[in-house]
């Protein structure tokens, strides 16, 4: 009966005195100011997140991040992508739920009604692991992957996996009140597991391809016959280049000109390419197709710092395919066609050894020789960097369509023929 009275006091005492379980030097204090320290955590990388996936949907540059910067790589890569959209949208969203769940915990302990047993941890528990081992993969892809580093993203990583680590010990620690008996570790495990295979599945499985239009205010393209031949006009005017000269598919002739801007190197500029080979053949004699390389390779373009794994070696396709058009211009396609068949380009010398079974190893070494070539890549890059400022996006390919830049993959060849069809009146497709 005294214990039950003690009992009674203790429990008295309690309600009375709540500042005891949030007082200075109660367990429970301890407890508040982790949890308040890994919401601030989660806020930090929700916001960050939430930056990264507006700019994200609206086709921007990130600050600080041009393609000159290390950042672009990754933010470009496809590794930025899960399903198709970009990783920042999932990740705030487990964020803004960590923040709930925390938030909730907090107000049960600073009122007196923390459970014995949390119902909720499981599900934090899971999350964490997943938010922990996200940060370790999506770090592990830039270490080892795309040799690039983005100071955002590993931002919101560290933010987000200290924080998962503070909820993690609060629930395991010495003063949790969860309990874990091996039933509910396995489960929680597993669940982590499937969320962290869900993760990397979505990267794997699915490639984006997606395109974003801007139409800009003045045209971006024009043409006209001049007794030396016919000039094409472009970045309003401040570069200007015999149509006639140009690497392209289809006749010089054909009343409607696209422009493409890409990288033999990039996986979109891949894609776009077997559509717009499928375009020429639709449109025949009503359709030219102007294709300039600008390589994302530091060793021949100055807007590139530090050349990611992926852009390896872009400069020399680069260079080996306009020599190709110097030398045998009817060969030119076929070499694009050749490069971008496989999923990754062949290697350098096995190139090299193609064009040369095209137009002869002598006339190989005289083409590679003449400064056309490097004049033609700095035109290209100078017009790539006019446009991706104009448009607000660094992205690989850039297809001119009049008045109008369409940045990024496209994802069918019946995207394409509406952007034909809307931007140079091309008929429809039949």
């Amino acid at each position: 009966m005294g214990h039950e009275s003690l009992g009674g006091d203790v429990k008295s005492t309690a309600k009375r005195q709540p500042s005891l379980i949030a007082g200075s030097g109660h367990p429970g204090s301890a407890r508040l100011w982790r949890l308040r320290i890994s919401v601030a955590l989660f806020a930090t990388a929700t916001l960050v997140a939430g930056y990264l996936a507006w700019v994200s949907l609206h086709a921007g540059s990130v600050a600080g991040c041009g393609p000159q910067s290390s950042c672009h790589a990754v933010l470009q890569s496809r590794w930025a992508y899960w399903f198709g959209m970009p990783v920042s949208l999932p990740a705030m969203a487990v964020y803004l739920l960590m923040i709930g769940l925390a938030a909730s915990r907090i107000s049960r302990i600073s009122h007196l009604r923390e459970p014995r047993r949390n119902a909720e941890s499981p599900a934090v528990i899971a999350l964490c692991l997943v938010v922990i081992a996200a940060a370790i993969w999506f770090t592990a892809l830039q270490l080892f992957v795309l040799h690039a580093f983005c100071a955002y993203c590993l931002s919101a990583h560290l933010a987000a996996g200290i924080a998962s680590a503070i909820v993690l010990f609060d629930s395991f620690g010495r003063h949790s009140t969860v309990a874990n008996p091996p039933v509910l570790r396995r489960s929680v495990v597993l669940a982590g597991v499937l969320g962290v295979t869900l993760m990397v599945g979505g990267q794997l499985l699915v490639t984006r391809a997606t395109n974003t239009v801007t139409t800009l205010g003045r045209s971006t393209i024009t043409t006209a016959a001049t007794p030396a031949g016919r000039i094409i006009a472009l970045a309003n005017g401040l570069i200007q280049l015999d149509l006639a000269a140009l690497p392209r598919m289809g006749t010089a002739s054909a009343p409607h000109v696209a422009v493409v801007l890409f990288d033999y190197t990039c996986s979109h500029c891949r894609a776009l390419h077997g559509l717009l080979v499928q375009a020429e053949k639709r449109f025949a004699d009503q359709l030219v197709i102007v294709t300039l390389p600008v390589p994302l390779d530091a060793s021949c373009n100055s807007l590139v710092a530090q050349t990611s794994a992926e852009n390896q070696h872009a400069c020399e396709y680069a260079r080996l395919g306009l020599a190709v058009w110097r030398t045998r211009p009817e060969a030119f396609e076929r070499y694009s066609s050749w490069v971008f068949a496989p999923t990754r380009p062949p290697a350098v010398e096995s190139a090299r050894q193609y064009v040369e079974s095209l137009v002869g190893a002598d006339a190989l070494r005289t083409a590679l020789g003449d400064d056309w070539i490097r004049q033609q890549i700095q035109i290209n890059i100078d017009l790539f960097e006019a446009n991706s400022k104009r448009a607000g996006a660094w992205q690989m390919p850039q297809l001119i369509l009049g008045n109008t830049i369409s940045v990024g993959a496209v994802p069918t060849v019946e995207g394409l023929y509406v952007l034909l069809r809307e931007h140079l009146g091309l008929g429809r497709a039949e």
